[in-house]
């Protein structure tokens, strides 16, 4: 199959001519953040107009090529995260991880969470 691979992360930011010289698998590097990279990447893959997209990087005619990094983000603009789109049984759960069908008189109910920007 061809099915193009990307990779991102820090490793990807900081050493990625590297990981483009020396694992031929990897067709693509998001460098730096990827939040609106990695959908310009999806709608332009295929078509030939990747030098536009900015924090990309890869190969051209045997030429490690990165494009410029657009500023950083400001990530408020994002949408929302769609919790509606799962069963609240499986986001909600009661402190210290009990189910939601272990009955508690007064217990609150906790959504886990971590959230970091970028890596």
């Amino acid at each position: 199959r061809d099915i193009p691979t990307l990779l991102g992360g820090i490793h990807a930011t900081i050493v990625g001519e590297q990981i483009l010289a020396d694992y031929p698998e990897i067709d693509y590097l998001c460098i730096g953040e990827g939040e609106s990279m990695v959908a310009d990447f999806l709608e332009h893959v295929g078509k030939g107009t990747l030098f536009d997209i900015p924090n990309l990087a890869f190969r051209h005619n045997g030429t490690i090529l990165a494009n410029p990094c657009r500023p950083p983000e400001d990530l408020a603009k994002l949408p929302t995260f769609p919790w509606g789109v799962f069963p609240r049984s499986s986001i909600v759960q009661r402190p210290g991880g009990a189910s939601l069908s272990t009955p508690r008189v007064g217990a609150r109910l906790a959504v886990p969470t971590a959230a970091t920007a970028s890596c």
